[in-house]
């Protein structure tokens, strides 16, 4: 084999494994964690317009299309697949496949840095295949709403490698080029705001420039750095967030929440068995606390490390800074996201962790060619259980409710896990786990309107209608924003299980005022009406009602059919079945199966109806 071509074969070989290694993630569904708020109820990217792209660009410090967050490029991509998909009704796989295709790139992307960096095949192979696999990687790439992670690090990859080949060469394009790929990736997520300030590092090493000498060429980069840092901060203030965690009078609290934050971080990729979106941080961040002292005494040690190694490692030095430049934003000093530290944000800075290790493979092995296979053994036995681990973690990240189960194991007192973990057992039916889930949430923030709303559904579907009223009350009180409307459904329901019909349908014509009288919402009332108080008119009523807004659902026709043959009027139930089978064949499918049980519902119809005549007769004879 010709040595020109092992780098573009190695090249294929991981774009095309990483491939390989996620395809679990293209089967996976829409998370209620952020993906309806991006795609699936976002009529932008559903409905792909250049209205809708102006107005991604044009809502810079009010960000409404994704509330807080000015990511235009990100939301544009998300349109785009929408088009590519061509679908009235999204579905999952494309914007999986297309984060799963921007993951394999971007490990191109670190396999040609470090090949740009290091030289030969081994180390770059080794590094990007890690990138690869590590589990930390699987919250960017499994969730379709950190399309702006995979995205905005491929820009800031490409505008490293510029970089990188501008100080080889000092050619002014190539600067221009670095220059133009930030803005793009900070249009994809304004989390590398601080990536200009890898380049001053790529100065210290590899590229050993006069650190000072360049500092002129860098004063563009250090002003798109202050206005991203102000759009951020802005887009963010406008939805509450933006703000420091803790004041500047509680600095030994704030150091202890940087110090436990940053040992996390480099606990998930040492030791990546305990993954989640969300954790848990010791209360009160007081140093009396152990995790908090040891993990104040672990930053210390890293700091000296890093300071230290200055003189004995300016690879370390550039990576380890590297690192947490990159990271500070994520550390938990300024709040902009429901948990600070999560898997997501070590997607890019884990680059630098590898530039590091690569550097120290090479200078402590200088292994030979013909010593590869020890290297490559070293590797596989590496390697294996972080694959094992990945596609495990995909399985976390398969569905909502893997995922809430996920992280309410690994934080049983997050508000937002039982709140989910809730929803979760709502929709499958289980109601009781339902309400403790919920009742979980309330206790502990019972300022939050939409715990004490699903504790209420909940309650209304386990006999206690009239706990329910007071919950669905207590919620409307504190006020539920966008879903405030919807409330007087819930509320419908709870007066129904109580048997009080006339307020229920006094709730019922608020909703209709408002305009939340959806199909879909009277059918609950419907269904709520048949199982908690076996009302057969009342649930009759208002699954036709549903029906009549939009005849062509057939989950609700569906229950109809059920409904009325359960309130004993079978030749409504046959006629409503006959014409769900109508439907169902309007859209191409097989309906044999449907068509035999009908008639099997006729003939048991017809034998009901002899039987009946049959009585009535033997009654008027002589």
């Amino acid at each position: 084999m010709q040595t020109s071509l092992k780098p573009y074969i190695i090249a294929a070989g991981l774009f095309l494994g990483s491939i390989i290694v996620y395809l679990p993630c293209l089967s996976g569904q829409f998370l209620n964690l952020d993906d309806y708020q991006y795609v699936v109820d976002n009529v932008e990217v559903r409905r792909p317009s250049w209205g809708g792209v102006r107005r991604f660009f044009e809502e810079v410090t009010h960000p409404t299309t994704v509330a807080g967050y000015y990511q235009p490029l990100t939301m544009l991509s998300l349109m785009l697949d929408t088009r590519i998909a061509a679908a009235d009704v999204p579905h999952p796989f494309v914007y999986h496949a297309t984060n799963v295709l921007f993951h394999a790139l971007n490990v191109v992307l670190v396999f040609v840095i470090m090949r740009t960096i290091f030289g030969g095949m081994i180390i770059p192979a080794i590094m990007s295949l890690f990138f690869a696999i590590h589990p930390v990687q699987v919250e960017s790439v499994a969730w379709i709403s950190q399309r702006k992670t995979v995205l905005a690090t491929f820009f800031a990859l490409a505008a490293i490698l510029t970089y990188l080949h501008y100080g080889k060469r000092r050619k002014y394009h190539l600067l221009a080029a670095t220059f133009v790929l930030i803005v793009l990736g900070n249009l994809a997520k304004p989390t590398l705001m601080l990536l200009p300030l890898v380049l001053i590092l790529l100065d210290i090493w590899p590229l050993k420039r006069p650190v000072l000498r360049a500092l002129p060429e860098k004063l563009p980069f250090l002003a798109l750095m202050l206005l991203t840092a102000y759009v951020a901060w802005v887009s963010q203030a406008s939805v509450g967030l933006g703000k420091p965690v803790l004041s500047v009078g509680q600095l030994p609290k704030w150091l202890g929440l940087l110090s436990y934050n940053l040992m996390l971080y480099f606990g998930n990729i040492v030791w990546p068995m305990h993954l989640s979106p969300y954790r848990s941080i010791p209360t009160g961040l007081s140093i009396d606390h152990p995790e908090i002292l040891l993990s104040m005494a672990g930053a210390i040690a890293f700091a000296a490390a890093v300071v230290t190694s200055w003189k004995w490692s300016r690879p370390f030095f550039v990576g380890s800074m590297g690192f947490v430049v990159i990271l500070l934003p994520a550390l938990g000093g300024v709040q902009f996201a429901a948990s600070c530290v999560a898997d997501r944000f070590l997607y890019l800075p884990l680059v630098f962790v590898l530039l590091s290790f690569g550097a120290l493979i090479q200078r402590l092995s200088h292994v030979r060619p013909k010593d590869t296979t020890t290297i490559w053994v070293c590797v596989v036995l590496f390697a294996m259980p972080l694959l094992i681990l990945t596609r495990a973690q995909q399985q976390v990240w398969a569905n909502t409710r893997n995922l809430w189960l996920h992280v309410q194991s690994a934080v049983p007192e997050l508000p937002k896990a039982n709140y989910n973990v809730a929803i979760v057992h709502y929709v499958e039916g289980d109601f009781k786990a339902s309400r403790d889930a919920a009742a979980k949430a309330v206790e502990a923030d019972p300022g939050n309107a939409n715990h004490h709303y699903q504790l209420g559904m909940a309650l209304t579907h386990t006999g206690q209608p009239d706990q329910a009223l007071e919950r669905i009350r207590a919620a409307m009180e504190i006020g539920l924003g966008p879903s405030q409307n919807k409330a007087y459904i819930a509320l419908a329901e709870a007066f129904i299980a109580m048997g009080d019909i006339r307020q229920a349908r006094q709730a019922m014509q608020h909703a209709e005022t408002l305009g939340v009288d959806s199909p879909r919402n009277l059918a609950r009332v419907g269904r709520v009406a048949m199982s908690q108080a076996k009302n057969c008119e009342l649930a009759i009523e208002y699954y036709r009602r549903a029906l009549s807004k939009d005849p062509s659902i057939l989950e609700i026709r569906h229950e109809l059919v059920k409904t009325l043959h359960k309130c004993n009027r079978p030749r409504e139930s046959l006629l409503e079945y006959e014409e769900y089978i109508a439907r169902v064949r309007q859209m191409a499918k097989d309906v044999s199966r449907l068509e035999r049980a009908a008639q099997r519902y006729r003939e048991t119809i017809q034998e009901a109806g002899d039987r009946t005549k049959n009585k009535s007769e033997q009654g008027t004879r002589p």
